[in-house]
């Protein structure tokens, strides 16, 4: 497992370690998940990505409709909760 802070070390943390998938917060200090998203899938179509929100009510709202092999989990969660959407999305 790899943490970054910001939506720009994303990137280059995803071109380093090749994740398998990725927990991405919808509001990051330098830039918007959407945005994090839409450029991840660019470069990585397949990549499963699991939002991490407590303001988004609909993946629509931060995917532009792309729902290929995401997932939203509302926070406050437990881990068990984040496991399993990992877990359904490494299944797809």
């Amino acid at each position: 497992m790899h943490v970054v802070h910001t939506g720009g070390e994303t990137f280059s943390a995803a071109e380093m370690f090749s994740p398998d998938v990725v927990v991405l917060d919808v509001r990051l200090p330098d830039m918007g998940g959407d945005h994090v998203f839409r450029n991840l899938r660019e470069r990585w179509p397949d990549l499963p990505v699991v939002f991490s929100s407590g303001h988004v009510h609909r993946l629509e709202e931060v995917t532009g409709g792309d729902l290929s092999r995401v997932a939203l989990l509302r926070k406050p969660y437990a881990g068990d909760q984040l496991m399993d959407a990992i877990n359904e999305l490494l299944r797809m």
